[in-house]
Protein backbone atom coordinates (compact mmCIF):
# COMPACT_ATOMS: atom_id res chain seq x y z
CA UNK A 1 0.00 0.00 0.00
CA UNK A 2 2.66 2.39 1.06
CA UNK A 3 5.38 0.63 -1.13
CA UNK A 4 2.90 2.24 -4.01
CA UNK A 5 3.59 5.62 -3.18
CA UNK A 6 1.52 8.90 -3.09
CA UNK A 7 -0.36 8.51 -6.58
CA UNK A 8 -1.02 4.77 -4.91
CA UNK A 9 -2.04 6.09 -1.80
CA UNK A 10 -4.87 8.54 -3.03
CA UNK A 11 -6.16 6.32 -5.63
CA UNK A 12 -6.73 3.60 -2.84
CA UNK A 13 -7.98 5.46 0.26
CA UNK A 14 -10.52 8.23 -0.77
CA UNK A 15 -13.59 6.50 -2.29
CA UNK A 16 -16.26 9.91 -1.99
CA UNK A 17 -16.46 11.38 -5.36
CA UNK A 18 -15.61 15.23 -4.64
CA UNK A 19 -12.98 14.01 -2.18
CA UNK A 20 -11.56 12.12 -4.85
CA UNK A 21 -11.63 15.17 -6.91
CA UNK A 22 -9.84 17.66 -4.85
CA UNK A 23 -6.88 15.09 -3.58
CA UNK A 24 -6.78 14.71 -7.54
CA UNK A 25 -6.01 17.97 -7.59
CA UNK A 26 -3.28 18.08 -4.62
CA UNK A 27 -1.83 15.09 -6.10
CA UNK A 28 -1.22 17.02 -10.03
CA UNK A 29 0.02 20.28 -7.91
CA UNK A 30 3.08 18.39 -7.46
CA UNK A 31 5.43 19.75 -9.61
CA UNK A 32 8.31 17.95 -8.57
CA UNK A 33 9.40 14.71 -9.88
CA UNK A 34 10.17 12.75 -6.71
CA UNK A 35 6.77 12.96 -5.74
CA UNK A 36 6.46 9.17 -5.27
CA UNK A 37 8.59 8.20 -2.43
CA UNK A 38 8.69 4.84 -0.74
CA UNK A 39 7.40 4.38 2.78
CA UNK A 40 8.71 1.12 4.94
CA UNK A 41 6.21 2.35 7.83
CA UNK A 42 8.56 2.56 10.08
CA UNK A 43 9.09 5.32 12.89
CA UNK A 44 5.31 7.06 11.36
CA UNK A 45 5.47 9.13 14.46
CA UNK A 46 8.73 11.07 13.71
CA UNK A 47 8.60 11.29 10.05
CA UNK A 48 4.69 12.46 10.20
CA UNK A 49 6.19 15.16 12.32
CA UNK A 50 8.53 16.37 10.52
CA UNK A 51 7.15 16.25 7.47
CA UNK A 52 4.54 17.90 9.33
CA UNK A 53 6.57 21.40 10.31
CA UNK A 54 8.52 21.17 6.74
CA UNK A 55 5.03 21.66 4.83
CA UNK A 56 3.83 24.52 7.39
CA UNK A 57 7.38 26.14 6.50
CA UNK A 58 8.16 29.62 7.70
CA UNK A 59 5.07 31.03 7.81
CA UNK A 60 4.91 32.60 11.30
CA UNK A 61 5.49 28.99 12.95
CA UNK A 62 8.93 27.89 14.55
CA UNK A 63 11.07 26.29 11.77
CA UNK A 64 13.30 29.25 9.79
CA UNK A 65 14.44 29.29 6.14
CA UNK A 66 17.27 27.43 5.43
CA UNK A 67 18.26 23.60 4.39
CA UNK A 68 17.60 20.33 5.59
CA UNK A 69 20.51 17.71 6.13
CA UNK A 70 19.60 13.97 6.48
CA UNK A 71 22.71 12.50 7.77
CA UNK A 72 22.40 8.78 7.80
CA UNK A 73 20.02 8.51 4.98
CA UNK A 74 20.37 5.08 4.06
CA UNK A 75 18.09 4.44 1.00
CA UNK A 76 16.92 8.20 0.77
CA UNK A 77 13.03 7.61 1.97
CA UNK A 78 13.02 9.54 4.50
CA UNK A 79 14.88 12.53 2.28
CA UNK A 80 12.82 12.47 -0.38
CA UNK A 81 9.62 12.87 2.02
CA UNK A 82 11.54 16.19 3.37
CA UNK A 83 11.97 17.58 -0.20
CA UNK A 84 8.49 16.93 -1.12
CA UNK A 85 7.41 17.97 1.97
CA UNK A 86 8.90 21.18 1.34
CA UNK A 87 9.92 21.72 -2.58
CA UNK A 88 11.52 24.95 -1.87
CA UNK A 89 14.74 23.60 0.29
CA UNK A 90 17.58 22.20 -0.48
CA UNK A 91 17.87 18.75 0.95
CA UNK A 92 20.98 17.32 1.77
CA UNK A 93 21.56 13.62 2.21
CA UNK A 94 24.46 11.83 2.94
CA UNK A 95 25.69 8.05 3.88
CA UNK A 96 28.57 6.15 3.91
CA UNK A 97 28.17 3.27 2.26
CA UNK A 98 28.09 3.46 -1.65
CA UNK A 99 25.75 0.41 -1.69
CA UNK A 100 22.77 3.25 0.33
CA UNK A 101 24.30 6.09 -1.97
CA UNK A 102 23.64 4.45 -5.45
CA UNK A 103 20.36 2.98 -4.53
CA UNK A 104 19.06 6.83 -3.15
CA UNK A 105 20.39 8.29 -6.07
CA UNK A 106 18.76 5.52 -8.45
CA UNK A 107 15.39 5.82 -6.71
CA UNK A 108 15.50 9.85 -6.58
CA UNK A 109 17.75 11.12 -8.58
CA UNK A 110 15.28 12.76 -10.79
CA UNK A 111 14.82 14.98 -7.44
CA UNK A 112 15.71 18.79 -8.33
CA UNK A 113 15.91 20.02 -4.44
CA UNK A 114 17.35 16.89 -3.45
CA UNK A 115 21.29 16.28 -3.40
CA UNK A 116 23.06 12.80 -2.41
CA UNK A 117 25.98 12.45 -1.23
CA UNK A 118 28.58 9.56 -0.35
CA UNK A 119 30.18 10.93 2.70
CA UNK A 120 30.10 10.93 6.70
CA UNK A 121 30.10 13.46 9.08
CA UNK A 122 32.24 13.74 12.55
CA UNK A 123 34.12 16.85 15.06
CA UNK A 124 36.68 16.62 12.06
CA UNK A 125 37.29 16.78 8.42
CA UNK A 126 39.40 14.03 6.82
CA UNK A 127 39.06 9.89 5.31
CA UNK A 128 37.37 7.46 6.70
CA UNK A 129 36.49 3.54 5.53
CA UNK A 130 33.56 1.87 6.11
CA UNK A 131 32.33 -2.00 5.18
CA UNK A 132 30.18 -1.55 1.72
CA UNK A 133 28.10 -4.09 2.84
CA UNK A 134 26.58 -3.14 5.90
CA UNK A 135 23.58 -0.59 5.49
CA UNK A 136 24.45 1.07 9.12
CA UNK A 137 28.11 2.12 8.54
CA UNK A 138 28.00 5.31 10.31
CA UNK A 139 28.66 4.17 14.20
CA UNK A 140 31.98 3.01 13.11
CA UNK A 141 33.16 5.44 10.83
CA UNK A 142 32.68 8.38 13.50
CA UNK A 143 33.65 6.56 16.61
CA UNK A 144 37.07 5.07 15.19
CA UNK A 145 37.28 8.00 12.52
CA UNK A 146 36.80 11.03 13.85
CA UNK A 147 39.88 12.19 14.68
CA UNK A 148 43.08 13.63 13.11
CA UNK A 149 43.92 9.97 12.04
CA UNK A 150 42.51 6.98 10.68
CA UNK A 151 44.90 3.81 10.18
CA UNK A 152 41.80 1.50 8.98
CA UNK A 153 42.73 0.00 5.95
CA UNK A 154 39.74 -2.69 4.99
CA UNK A 155 36.95 -1.16 3.33
CA UNK A 156 35.63 1.20 0.92
CA UNK A 157 36.96 4.64 1.71
CA UNK A 158 34.78 7.91 1.88
CA UNK A 159 35.37 11.46 3.08
CA UNK A 160 33.60 12.54 6.38
CA UNK A 161 32.62 16.11 6.85
CA UNK A 162 31.69 19.21 10.04
CA UNK A 163 28.76 20.34 9.60
CA UNK A 164 30.30 23.95 10.51
CA UNK A 165 32.20 23.74 7.18
CA UNK A 166 29.30 22.31 4.94
CA UNK A 167 27.03 25.22 6.45
CA UNK A 168 29.23 27.53 6.75
CA UNK A 169 28.23 29.82 4.22
CA UNK A 170 24.22 28.58 4.01
CA UNK A 171 21.55 28.44 6.58
CA UNK A 172 20.85 25.15 7.89
CA UNK A 173 16.76 24.59 9.27
CA UNK A 174 16.53 21.18 9.59
CA UNK A 175 18.49 18.01 10.98
CA UNK A 176 18.20 14.66 10.76
CA UNK A 177 20.59 12.25 12.39
CA UNK A 178 20.77 8.88 11.88
CA UNK A 179 24.36 7.88 12.83
CA UNK A 180 24.12 4.89 15.42
CA UNK A 181 25.05 6.40 18.76
CA UNK A 182 27.55 8.96 17.03
CA UNK A 183 25.18 11.59 17.55
CA UNK A 184 27.44 13.46 20.28
CA UNK A 185 30.28 13.14 18.10
CA UNK A 186 28.19 14.87 14.87
CA UNK A 187 27.37 17.63 16.75
CA UNK A 188 30.31 18.43 18.61
CA UNK A 189 31.49 19.08 14.65
CA UNK A 190 28.33 21.52 14.34
CA UNK A 191 28.98 24.04 17.46
CA UNK A 192 29.36 26.94 14.94
CA UNK A 193 25.86 26.00 13.03
CA UNK A 194 24.18 25.48 16.45
CA UNK A 195 25.30 28.89 18.12
CA UNK A 196 24.12 30.60 14.84
CA UNK A 197 20.90 28.72 12.84
CA UNK A 198 19.97 27.11 15.95
CA UNK A 199 18.35 24.52 13.96
CA UNK A 200 15.86 21.69 15.10
CA UNK A 201 17.13 18.64 15.50
CA UNK A 202 16.34 14.82 15.52
CA UNK A 203 18.44 12.02 17.29
CA UNK A 204 18.29 9.10 18.49
CA UNK A 205 18.99 7.92 21.97
CA UNK A 206 18.85 4.82 24.00
CA UNK A 207 16.91 5.39 27.34
CA UNK A 208 19.27 2.01 28.69
CA UNK A 209 22.56 4.33 28.51
CA UNK A 210 21.59 6.78 31.17
CA UNK A 211 25.07 8.58 31.50
CA UNK A 212 25.12 9.02 27.92
CA UNK A 213 21.89 10.08 27.32
CA UNK A 214 21.88 12.41 30.14
CA UNK A 215 25.39 13.61 29.12
CA UNK A 216 24.12 14.58 25.46
CA UNK A 217 20.58 16.05 26.56
CA UNK A 218 23.20 18.84 28.74
CA UNK A 219 25.24 19.45 25.82
CA UNK A 220 22.23 20.52 23.61
CA UNK A 221 20.83 22.42 26.16
CA UNK A 222 24.25 24.52 27.08
CA UNK A 223 22.97 25.87 23.30
CA UNK A 224 19.64 26.59 24.20
CA UNK A 225 17.47 23.42 23.33
CA UNK A 226 14.46 21.57 24.83
CA UNK A 227 14.45 17.72 23.94
CA UNK A 228 10.95 16.42 22.97
CA UNK A 229 11.07 12.25 23.31
CA UNK A 230 9.00 10.45 20.25
CA UNK A 231 6.72 7.92 22.12
CA UNK A 232 7.96 4.86 19.37
CA UNK A 233 10.47 2.39 19.26
CA UNK A 234 12.90 3.28 16.39
CA UNK A 235 15.72 1.47 15.03
CA UNK A 236 17.00 -2.11 16.09
CA UNK A 237 17.39 -1.83 20.34
CA UNK A 238 14.07 -2.14 22.26
CA UNK A 239 15.09 0.94 24.43
CA UNK A 240 16.12 3.21 21.63
CA UNK A 241 14.01 6.24 20.93
CA UNK A 242 13.71 9.28 18.62
CA UNK A 243 14.13 12.65 20.08
CA UNK A 244 12.96 16.68 18.41
CA UNK A 245 15.01 19.23 20.29
CA UNK A 246 14.10 22.33 19.40
CA UNK A 247 15.15 26.15 20.58
CA UNK A 248 13.22 27.50 23.81
CA UNK A 249 13.56 31.11 21.77
CA UNK A 250 11.30 28.89 18.74
CA UNK A 251 9.27 27.95 21.56
CA UNK A 252 6.49 30.77 21.42
CA UNK A 253 6.23 30.37 17.59
CA UNK A 254 5.53 26.77 17.46
CA UNK A 255 2.55 27.53 19.89
CA UNK A 256 1.02 28.42 16.54
CA UNK A 257 1.71 25.10 15.11
CA UNK A 258 -0.85 22.66 14.33
CA UNK A 259 1.79 19.90 13.90
CA UNK A 260 3.62 20.21 17.01
CA UNK A 261 0.29 20.87 18.79
CA UNK A 262 -1.28 18.15 17.74
CA UNK A 263 1.76 15.66 18.36
CA UNK A 264 1.93 17.03 22.21
CA UNK A 265 -1.65 16.84 23.06
CA UNK A 266 -1.70 13.26 22.04
CA UNK A 267 1.16 11.72 23.63
CA UNK A 268 3.20 10.95 20.43
CA UNK A 269 6.01 13.51 21.68
CA UNK A 270 6.51 15.02 25.24
CA UNK A 271 9.24 17.25 26.87
CA UNK A 272 12.00 15.77 28.72
CA UNK A 273 14.83 17.07 30.52
CA UNK A 274 18.09 15.22 32.72
CA UNK A 275 15.96 13.85 35.96
CA UNK A 276 12.98 12.21 33.19
CA UNK A 277 15.93 10.40 31.95
CA UNK A 278 17.37 9.20 35.72
CA UNK A 279 13.99 8.10 36.21
CA UNK A 280 12.60 6.55 33.71
CA UNK A 281 12.50 2.75 32.33
CA UNK A 282 14.61 1.42 30.08
CA UNK A 283 12.68 -1.16 29.44
CA UNK A 284 10.39 -1.81 25.78
CA UNK A 285 7.54 -3.12 27.64
CA UNK A 286 7.39 -0.01 30.09
CA UNK A 287 7.43 2.62 27.59
CA UNK A 288 7.75 6.48 28.31
CA UNK A 289 4.01 7.23 27.70
CA UNK A 290 2.95 10.52 29.26
CA UNK A 291 -0.49 8.96 30.20
CA UNK A 292 -1.56 12.91 31.67
CA UNK A 293 -5.11 14.10 29.55
CA UNK A 294 -4.82 15.47 26.36
CA UNK A 295 -5.41 18.92 27.74
CA UNK A 296 -3.56 18.43 30.49
CA UNK A 297 -0.53 17.86 28.19
CA UNK A 298 -1.41 20.71 25.88
CA UNK A 299 -1.20 23.61 28.85
CA UNK A 300 1.78 21.71 30.17
CA UNK A 301 3.45 22.64 26.24
CA UNK A 302 2.37 26.58 26.36
CA UNK A 303 4.13 27.02 30.15
CA UNK A 304 6.86 25.53 28.79
CA UNK A 305 6.73 27.90 25.21
CA UNK A 306 5.83 30.90 27.66
CA UNK A 307 8.86 30.44 29.31
CA UNK A 308 11.19 29.65 26.28
CA UNK A 309 9.64 33.03 24.87
CA UNK A 310 11.02 34.69 27.42
CA UNK A 311 14.41 34.19 25.43
CA UNK A 312 13.05 35.14 22.08
CA UNK A 313 14.75 38.53 22.56
CA UNK A 314 18.43 37.35 22.45
CA UNK A 315 17.78 35.55 19.10
CA UNK A 316 15.77 38.33 16.44
CA UNK A 317 18.97 39.69 15.09
CA UNK A 318 19.54 35.03 13.90
CA UNK A 319 16.24 34.43 12.70
CA UNK A 320 14.32 35.94 9.95
CA UNK A 321 10.47 34.71 10.69
CA UNK A 322 10.61 37.05 13.80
Amino acid sequence: HYRGGLGELVSMEVNHTNKHYAMHLAKTSLSTECAVCKWDGYEVLLRSFLAGILREGPFGYGLSEGAVLDAGCQRGHEACLFAVSSPDRTIYAMDPSSINVAAARRSYGNCANLQVLHAGLGRFHGQGRADPTKLLTQLAVDRRCSSEHCNHSSGESFEFFRIDDLFADKPLALVHLDVEGAELDVLQGATQILTRDLPILATELDLAQKSEAAHFISFLADFGYESFLVDEACGRIPTQRNVVHIPRFRLAHFVRSPVLNMAVASGAIFPIDIDWIKRSSPHASQRPFNPKPARLRWQNWLRLASAGAKSKGQRQSHDKTL
